[in-house]
Order: C-alpha cells, then sequence, then structure tokens
C-alpha cells in the first residue's frame, strides 16, 4: 500500500549557503508529525496554485528524530529546476511530503562511528550525528566532510560548536579547491592517510558514507586499502 501524501506548511526558510538553503516544515493536516529514523528522506510535492502536482524530488531529512517531534528540516542545494521552484516557496506555503524512505539508518553499535560526506551529502549525516549525540553520548564519532571551499561548506559553523561541546566528537573538515590562511583543517582531497592517522582500530569501526558517485568511489577505495570489509562495516546513499 503505498505510503499517502500529507499536507506540510513552511514555517520556516533560511539561506545556509550561497547555494544551500534549509527549510523548515510542520503538519498541516492536523495530524502528528510522521516518525522516522536518522538518515531516511523524503519526497517533497511542490503544488500549482490550482492544487495538481508541479513536481516532486527526494531529500533527505536533515534533523534528528529526537528533535524532530513537531517539525523537521530540509537542506537542499540549488542546482536544477526542481530546486529553483523549491528555493521560491515562502513561509505559510504548503506542499505535500510522502514517506519517509530509506535504509540508510543510524546503527546501534558501540564501535566508533566514522561519516564520510561530500558536499551536500552532509544532509542524512546531520540528522545522524545529531541523534547519535543524544542517544549515544558514549560513542566516539568521526566525521569527514570534503567540500571546494569553506563558503558552501553546509552547517560548518553547527559542527564546530558540537565539537566544543562533545569531547567525542571529531570532525575533519577537507576543502579541495582553496587554501584560505586561517583554515585549520584540510586543504588536500581525502586520502588513506589522513583517515588512518585518526582512527585507531579501522576494521572495527562503522562507516557511513553520503556524496556524489566519485567521492564515494574515492571512500571505498580508501577502506579496502585500509584493509576495511566494506561489505559488513560500509554504509552508503548516492547523492
Amino acid at each position: 500500500m503505498p505510503i499517502p501524501i500529507r499536507s506540510f506548511r513552511i514555517v520556516d526558510r533560511k539561506q545556509e549557503t550561497e547555494d544551500v538553503f534549509v527549510l523548515q516544515l510542520e503538519p498541516a493536516d492536523g495530524e502528528p508529525m510522521f516518525a522516522f529514523r536518522a538518515g531516511q528522506f523524503i519526497s517533497l510535492h511542490i503544488y500549482n496554485d490550482d492544487g495538481s502536482v508541479w513536481g516532486k524530488s527526494f531529500y533527505s531529512i536533515a534533523t534528528a528524530p529526537s528533535e524532530s517531534t513537531e517539525r523537521f528540516q530540509l537542506a537542499i542545494k540549488a542546482r536544477g529546476d526542481f530546486t529553483h521552484r523549491a528555493s521560491q516557496l515562502k513561509v505559510g506555503d504548503l506542499v505535500g511530503i510522502q514517506g519517509p524512505y530509506g535504509a540508510f539508518i543510524l546503527s546501534g553499535e558501540i564501535a566508533p562511528l566514522v561519516f564520510f560526506a561530500g558536499g551536500i551529502g552532509i544532509t542524512p549525516l546531520r540528522s545522524m550525528l545529531r541523534e547519535a549525540l543524544v542517544t549515544q553520548k558514549d560513542r566516539e564519532i568521526f566525521l569527514f566532510y570534503s567540500d571546494k571551499s569553506r563558503q558552501t561548506m553546509a552547517f560548518l559553523k553547527e559542527f564546530q560548536d558540537i565539537e566544543v561541546k562533545h569531547k567525542k566528537f571529531y570532525p575533519i573538515f577537507i576543502l579541495t579547491n582553496e587554501k584560505p590562511l586561517d583554515w585549520k583543517g584540510e586543504t588536500s582531497r581525502l586520502n588513506a592517510e589522513m583517515v588512518r592517522s585518526r582512527i585507531k582500530n579501522m576494521a572495527d569501526a562503522t562507516y557511513c558514507m553520503c556524496g556524489p558517485k566519485g567521492f564515494m568511489e574515492c571512500v571505498r577505495e580508501i577502506l579496502v586499502s585500509c584493509s576495511v570489509d566494506v561489505k559488513t562495516r560500509l554504509k552508503q546513499e548516492l547523492f
């Protein structure tokens, strides 16, 4: 039986970076917020003035289940006709939400958790991270986050603030197209030494990656070269 399309209202919109905007939505049909698991995605339906569906597209939920009992967020990168139309949504506009979907979800293991994010692929990993910080407080969490520039890196300030508050969260920020003088992170492409120098026992960690195809192929090659069993230790979501 197909999942019904529910009516949601835009209650907030903010520009996160020069090409990423964040929408906050709440139910507009009088029903409670739907339940989901960290890492899952939904189908966003945009309507014409007559109520017909103009178009739809899939987006990962950017917030954690534990903080989304009434509202949730989507982080959308402007890169096509649908996202251009979505960028014009205003507070008060109604959209359709269908879901949640997906098996790319936060695991309940106690092993160190290692995230690899390429660009806007950070979105489902942000949901997982925020949920793990609440429900798995003793778990070591590493985030390798790669993007072209500091200006296009969504949620950078948020992750920097989390690093200060949570001593078992270790973010590694990677810029591939610029080398700012005041930058304290990495300025080369992700490589095996970058990973090996941070993860003590790579064979026992749990890995999650999300991003463009080329980025994820690179991650997989790195893990294989480090003798990680990618069939059992690696989960992925292609953006």
